[in-house]
């Protein structure tokens, strides 16, 4: 993604942090009750979810800012070794919901609904050792900077 895709509903990582884009999957996993309550709480496009779980545990989600991709392909490259191989190419970590909508809303001044949401807590992380390993890739950009860099794009 690029960082501008963090900040913003219509991008990539944002389908997956604003609340009004999140409403069809909240409908699928905890039924339509669940989500027309939190579309009453929409303040707006830019209201932010702060997703978890039943019991309270907050989403977690491992995306890859563009630089990275960048990187890692390039890596690709000039390696002879990666040929015919399969790469996991991602952020330096994963996130956790309850750390970055918060940061994000304040940043931003968007307004964001904490909730829980059913069923069980969706938590992605992708493993990037073999990249790491075989290429020497080493991701640069964490969701903080995506996010930082994002607000000063005023293109989108």
């Amino acid at each position: 993604m690029e960082p501008w895709e963090a900040t913003h509903i219509n991008g990539t990582l944002g389908g997956f942090l604003f609340l009004k884009s999140m409403l069809p999957m909240i409908e699928a996993r905890a039924g339509v009750e669940a989500a027309s309550a939190l579309r009453a709480q929409l303040k707006d496009d830019n209201t932010l979810l702060l997703a978890r779980d039943s019991d309270g545990i907050p989403y977690m989600f491992h995306c890859a800012d563009v630089r990275d991709i960048v990187q890692g392909l390039l890596l690709m490259l000039d390696v002879p070794s990666a040929v015919g191989e399969a790469f996991n190419l991602s952020g330096p970590a994963p996130f956790v919901y309850d750390q970055v909508i918060p940061y994000l809303a304040q940043k931003s001044g968007y307004p964001f609904i904490d909730a829980r949401i059913a069923g069980p807590s969706i938590r992605i992380h992708h493993s990037t050792a073999k990249a790491r390993q075989m290429l020497g890739y080493d991701p640069q950009y964490n969701i903080v900077q995506s996010i930082d860099d994002g607000l000063l794009d005023k293109t989108h």
